[in-house]
């Protein structure tokens, strides 16, 4: 079965996109996170989001995400959700990735934002 293209707002995913997207949630973790001070609550808080947002994909009731690890265990963590749910992106509703994808940009940009700014 061909994967069908997802489309958020103006960006397509082509039927590749989308998996290649899930495979690499951890690394792109990693990416935003590597050598950076951040505040370590909002950086916690935000990996337990990311991370919570990968369970309708992966059909996971819950998610162990508050264990206090550190960011690469974090993006570790975050890598096995993602390659979970690439692997069964043939089997989910195709607008499940396409909520997430709509949602995983401004997610990244929480750690980034001004102190006043952030949730």
């Amino acid at each position: 079965m061909a994967r069908p293209q997802i489309i958020v707002d103006n960006q397509k995913y082509s039927d590749t996109d989308a998996h290649r997207t899930l495979l690499s949630v951890g690394s792109q973790w990693r990416h935003h996170m590597h050598d950076v001070k951040r505040d370590p609550f909002c950086v916690s808080s935000v990996s337990a989001e990311l991370a919570q947002s990968l369970k309708p994909l992966v059909g996971l009731q819950d998610y162990n995400t508050s264990n206090g690890t550190f960011d690469y265990e974090r993006g570790t963590r975050l890598e096995q959700l993602g390659e979970l749910a690439a692997s069964k992106i043939d089997d989910i509703d195709p607008q499940k990735p396409a909520t997430w994808l709509d949602n995983l940009w401004p997610i990244f940009v929480i750690p980034n934002e001004p102190t006043s700014q952030k949730r």
